[in-house]
């Protein structure tokens, strides 16, 4: 009898051995084939990258195109998503899509920044904008990032040669298009100039995400895009100040600004609920909360609900 504790003892930790060897083993089974589906790719991938360098066939472009999409949607974890971006966005310069191009590079850019495929991705875009779609601002506010973020790239004199020795630096350049942004004469906003104002706001803070003007330059980017009715844009922008500067001054506005957002302009106000609650709770103190509380408690209600509202207070 004194010998059954121990015996059974060594029974459980026989079964237990055994439960996290079968553990172990299916852990690594599904680390194996992850990798070997990866490497299968790579190697299809590879193939159809040296038939089209061989045929220059559009009919190869296209399949090439699908095969790192398709890569893209298996494995969005890989690092080396970064290059096939890359390649995809050199690709359709081939074909002349170069407005896809730049939207595969700021993906590279912005989803895999730790690649050290960035900096080309970066120029190669600056290049597209300067060269194929006659946005040499665009051009410009790349270029001016990737002096801050990435000073020792081995092509940077030539980068530096591109930009005229009279250009203001970007502070200067959007104060000056802020100012171009509304005609005096008749109060109007020109659309244009608001457009080349947001995407150049959003370029520079994608290219050189640790400058610490980032949140303000978001915030007034998503300000401009309200002002021209593009909400889904300034939404975008707020989530953006909030999610990846969230210890910035302009977080918690942002976050309520989005909430505001989806109440007053697009009223759709259940949405606006999760978003003013989530505000509450992250930020009850901040100076937006009495605001966010307010517009919570009458969501939904017409001027001449609120103003019976008071009469009856």
């Amino acid at each position: 009898m004194l010998f059954k504790p121990a015996l059974i003892t060594f029974g459980h930790q026989n079964k237990i051995y055994e439960t996290m060897k079968k553990i172990v083993l299916l852990f690594l089974s599904v680390i194996i084939i992850y990798s070997c589906g990866q490497n299968s790719d790579s190697n299809a991938i590879a193939a159809l990258e040296e038939k089209l360098e061989a045929s220059k066939d559009p009919k190869d472009a296209e399949a090439l195109l699908a095969a790192y999409n398709e890569h893209l949607e298996d494995h969005p974890e890989d690092i080396m998503n970064a290059r096939y971006l890359y390649r995809s966005a050199s690709t359709m310069w081939r074909m002349n899509r170069f407005g896809t191009a730049t939207e595969h590079l700021k993906r590279a850019i912005s989803e895999y920044y730790s690649s050290d495929n960035t900096p080309k991705a970066a120029e190669l875009l600056s290049e597209t904008y300067d060269n194929k779609l006659d946005n040499h601002g665009a051009a410009t506010s790349v270029r001016q990032a990737m002096l801050t973020a990435f000073p020792d790239y081995e092509n940077m004199a030539k980068i530096q040669d591109k930009m005229k020795a009279d250009t203001l630096d970007f502070n200067g350049r959007m104060v000056q298009m802020s100012r171009d942004m509304f005609n005096p004469t008749t109060g109007r906003i020109n659309y244009r100039t608001a457009n080349d104002f947001i995407l150049n706001c959003e370029l520079f803070t994608m290219v050189n995400p640790n400058g610490e003007a980032n949140p303000g330059w978001l915030h007034r980017a998503a300000e401009t895009a309200r002002s021209i009715k593009n909400f889904d844009k300034a939404i975008e922008l707020y989530k953006k100040i909030y999610n990846d500067y969230p210890d910035s001054d302009r977080a918690p506005q942002a976050m309520f600004l989005h909430g505001f957002t989806l109440d007053n302009d697009l009223a759709s106000f259940e949405e606006a609920k999760v978003q003013y609650d989530a505000f509450l709770k992250k930020y009850p103190d901040n100076d937006f909360a009495d605001d966010a509380q307010f517009l919570l408690d009458n969501l939904g209600k017409s001027e001449e609900e609120l103003i019976r509202s008071f009469e009856k207070k």
